[in-house]
């Protein structure tokens, strides 16, 4: 399970994958680009690995089409770049949508890692209050800055 947090400048994520309930901790979830912006990925392991793949060869968030989302599994995705934030889901259904907040967070963890954004934690520390309340996300937290 995964927590997702953000700003206009900054994400950070929590480091635990879960499969088939073994835990594992250390996992970068947080891929910079080769265009610079940032991309955090929660779901299915596989899947966001493929995700990754197909959206770095992507220069720009205007190239992206459906057919890049689809797959069999189900993939949360958050993409911070100079033009804003932007959240992909895909799966059976797959969507773009372009955040208008300031902040945003995604994953399992979301609810409370958003009140502590909206309470003016930076993404950090809102991830951090996150793997102290939920247990199925987990330290250490990657922080990547834009």
């Amino acid at each position: 399970m995964t927590v997702i947090a953000c700003n206009r400048t900054e994400m950070a994520a929590d480091s635990l994958v879960t499969v088939d309930g073994v835990r594992f901790y250390n996992t970068k979830k947080i891929k910079r680009l080769k265009n610079g912006a940032l991309l955090g990925l929660a779901g299915d392991s596989d899947l966001c690995c493929r995700t990754a793949i197909k959206l770095n060869k992507i220069s720009g968030i205007r190239q992206i089409v459906a057919d890049d989302l689809k797959g069999r599994g189900e993939v949360q995705a958050v993409y911070l770049c100079k033009e804003g934030i932007y959240r992909f889901m895909a799966g059976k259904y797959y969507s773009i949508e372009k955040i208008d907040n300031e902040v945003f967070a995604d994953g399992c963890g979301f609810k409370i890692a958003l009140a502590a954004l909206m309470c003016g934690a930076n993404p950090e520390e809102a991830c951090r209050i996150a793997c102290e309340l939920d247990t199925d996300c987990g330290l250490p937290i990657q922080v990547e800055t834009l």
